[in-house]
């Protein structure tokens, strides 16, 4: 993420807004974005993940319905694990090894809370109404439906 400062007028008063822009992660880091979203269909929470390389390319991604999660912990929360399980487990066996020897020496991670509009592919991966039915995970080739918002 990038903030950039911008400055405006509202009634006189000098208004300085931070406007959050999407930014690939730098070489050697890989980019975890996830959002949830509760179908109306449904009523179920459903995941979105997207592993992004340093390139801005997809490398990864699913959308399946949360997992259950112990009472009293936000839905939130249970995202984050599943998202963080996804890239660490189901991905990375499949990457090629000089991700597993960087996956080695990577000993901390950063997580950061970003307006929806800073995540917009994943927010719209996980509300598009083709993927609230059943579970989907790709690697590299994603789907039709999404390359327009990739």
């Amino acid at each position: 993420m990038q903030a950039l400062a911008s400055s405006g007028a509202l009634n006189g008063v000098a208004v300085l807004r931070n406007e959050v822009s999407w930014l690939p992660p730098v070489a050697g880091w890989y980019k975890v974005n996830w959002a949830i979203c509760l179908h109306s269909t449904s009523k179920a929470w459903h995941c979105g993940v997207l592993v992004w390389d340093h390139g801005g390319q997809v490398m990864a991604g699913y959308v399946k319905q949360l997992m259950a999660i112990p009472r009293g912990v936000a839905h939130e929360i249970g995202a984050i694990m599943q998202a963080l399980t996804f890239a660490e487990q189901s991905v990375a066996e499949m990457w090629m090894e000089d991700i597993v020897i960087l996956k080695q020496r990577c000993h901390r991670i950063e997580v950061l809370a970003v307006p929806t509009g800073a995540n917009q592919a994943v927010v719209n991966l996980v509300g598009h109404p083709s993927f609230c039915t059943e579970e989907q995970f790709w690697l590299e080739d994603y789907p039709v439906e999404i390359q327009g918002f990739l």
